[in-house]
C-alpha cells in the first residue's frame, strides 16, 4: 500500500508517475508528413489516422518537435515544427533513443543504463498498409507500466 501511496501527491491528489514512451512506425509516419510539409504544420492539415495524430505530441519527448506559432506569427493552438534533430533523423544522419522518458507531459532523463538507439529507416515503413500499423498502449497499460517519481 505505501507503493501506492507514493504515487499519488499527499498534497494535491495528481500522479506522480514517470510513463516509458516507444518511438514506433506510426510516430515515424507522422514525423514524415511534417518533415514533408517543409517542417511545420499544423495538425489538422497532415495526412494522419487517429492513432498519429493522438501521439503525435509525443515525439517532442525526444526532441524531434515542438509547438510554434502560426505562419503569421500568432499564437495558436495545433502548430508544430521539426527541430534540426527531428530534420537530421527524418534525413538519415542521425539515430536517437529507442525510448523516452515523461513526467506529467514533460520529457524527463531516461531511465536505461545502456539505451537503445533506432534510425528513422529502422522503424518507417516504405510501403505502409493498415494491418502494418502498430497498435498504441491504451490508458489502462500505461497505467500499469507507469513507475512512481521520487524527486520530491
Amino acid at each position: 500500500m505505501e507503493e501506492e501511496n507514493r504515487r499519488i501527491c499527499e498534497c494535491c491528489g495528481a500522479k506522480m508517475v514517470e510513463y516509458r514512451h516507444a518511438l514506433n512506425k506510426g510516430m515515424t509516419i507522422a514525423l514524415k508528413e511534417l518533415y514533408d510539409q517543409g517542417g511545420k504544420a499544423h495538425i489538422a492539415t497532415m495526412k494522419l489516422n487517429f492513432n498519429q495524430r493522438s501521439n503525435f505530441q509525443k515525439l517532442q519527448y525526444w526532441g524531434l518537435i515542438f509547438q510554434t506559432t502560426s505562419p503569421k506569427g500568432e499564437a495558436s493552438a495545433g502548430w508544430w515544427a521539426l527541430t534540426n534533430l527531428g530534420k537530421d533523423f527524418v534525413a538519415g544522419g542521425y539515430a536517437v533513443r529507442r525510448h523516452a522518458w515523461s513526467y506529467r507531459g514533460r520529457a524527463i532523463d531516461p531511465k536505461e543504463k545502456r539505451p537503445e538507439y533506432v534510425l528513422f529507416s529502422d522503424l518507417y515503413p516504405y510501403a505502409v498498409q493498415e494491418d502494418d500499423l502498430v497498435r498504441y498502449k491504451q490508458r489502462p497499460e500505461y497505467a500499469e507500466d507507469g513507475e512512481p517519481h521520487y524527486d520530491y
